[in-house]
């Protein structure tokens, strides 16, 4: 077993590189031992010592936990093969015809399981492996083909394997990494647009009682057109996400935007909203895409209140030509295996509850505007922090209050 997983025969990984080298050794000691049959006596000790030997590098390949070492180690494997091999052709009278399958074989599952360099280092030993008998053998026309046409033959099918392999790789990796994309957004769409479409159910629900009063009813057409731009920004990045994907870039519509308004604005969507505590001073800008700058901080607010619930803490400051805005929680705060990928996409804490896109968008939607975000852990709680370009007002208005007499 392997990570609780057993350990397959025939996938890309250590192990199954491991028994698929115990599988060649076996069939190499079978393939040995049917040479008892038809050597003479003196030649039969060596061919079943030879046997015996594969068949025990067989059982060792076969069974080494090889998951928990580097997934080059089976590559040594080839060093007892090709030992083997020669020996094996020395004992059945130096012919080439009796090693090359094996050879060949060996070469190929280099390939499968290796980058080009495995495959090109192990050139040479296989080469003296099947060279040496032969030489001593005293066969100069089989030495000179097997130089010249053998070998290189073998290399370059190994060669080719390898890149196969490597194509098969990707579009394997692309294929589930399509899946994990259609996956995520199906979980976007089925958490992020139901509720704009309620609370929109629920207004126009509102909007059809005749004694709804004026102030009430300028109320619910608000929370409508509020859930409408919210279901259009939503629309729009899904959009941003697919060109994010096809290695396109962000289209951003930059001014400089009241930060106090902008994160009010944000905030607007939730109904936690009394819980959320925001020290933002009036004076500050930043220069964002409006629209962009809403996303980022409705995502790290709603990342807030999902992991760790409310109160939630929205603080801001100047720091030079740029603005710290920090997004904290009072929660558990982020598992330590967790925070290396913590930007990474469909990384997630909760796989049944989030799409694991969140943090991912805010990465790329803080980095468009030529800025970041980091995860700083607190005392209690978890504070996620962005820095964006400021505004020119905000840069204004701190170059003002520097000149301020003390």
């Amino acid at each position: 077993m392997a990570n609780g997983q057993p350990r397959q025969l025939w996938a890309s990984s250590a192990d199954a590189a491991g028994r698929q080298a115990g599988l060649l050794f076996t069939l190499a000691g079978l393939a040995t031992g049917l040479g008892v049959l038809i050597y003479t006596e003196e030649t039969r000790v060596l061919l079943v010592a030879l046997a015996a030997a594969n068949l025990c590098c067989g059982v060792v390949a076969w069974s080494l936990p090889w998951h928990r070492w580097n997934e080059l180690w089976p590559a040594v494997l080839t060093l007892p093969a090709f030992v083997l091999i020669a020996m094996a052709t020395t004992g059945m009278g130096n012919y080439a015809a009796v090693a090359a399958p094996f050879l060949l074989l060996v070469f190929i599952w280099l390939g499968l399981h290796f980058p080009y360099w495995v495959t090109l280092a192990a050139a040479p030993l296989g080469t003296a492996a099947y060279l040496v008998p032969l030489i001593l053998g005293e066969r100069p026309a089989v030495v000179v083909s097997t130089v010249f046409v053998m070998i290189p033959v073998m290399v370059g099918v190994a060669l080719l394997v390898t890149r196969q392999v490597g194509y098969l790789n990707q579009a394997r990796e692309e294929l589930r990494r399509t899946g994990r994309w259609r996956e995520a957004l199906t979980t976007t769409l089925a958490h992020d647009v139901r509720s704009p479409i309620t609370a929109l159910d629920l207004a126009l629900d509102a909007l059809e009682a005749p004694e709804l009063p004026p102030q009430r009813r300028h109320a619910m057409v608000d929370i409508a057109r509020r859930q409408t731009r919210r279901l259009n920004r939503l629309a729009g990045s899904l959009l941003d996400l697919s060109r994010v994907e096809a290695g396109g870039e962000l289209k951003l519509e930059l001014a400089d935007v009241p930060l106090a308004e902008a994160v009010g604005d944000a905030l607007g969507y939730f109904s936690e909203r009394n819980e959320i505590a925001v020290d933002v001073d009036p004076s500050l800008t930043v220069r964002v895409d409006p629209e962009r700058f809403e996303q980022i901080i409705h995502n790290l607010t709603q990342n807030a209140l999902h992991h760790a619930g409310p109160p939630v803490r929205i603080a801001a400051r100047a720091e030079g030509d740029r603005v710290r805005v920090e997004v904290r929680d009072f929660g558990p705060g982020v598992p330590d295996e967790l925070v290396p990928q913590l930007f990474d996409r469909f990384v997630t804490g909760d796989a049944a509850r989030s799409s694991g896109l969140g943090l991912w968008i805010v990465r790329q939607l803080c980095e468009a505007h030529g800025g970041d975000v980091r995860y700083e852990p607190a005392e209690d709680g978890a504070a996620f922090v962005v820095t964006l370009p400021a505004g020119q007002r905000g840069r204004a208005g701190q170059l003002h209050d520097a000149g301020r007499p003390g």
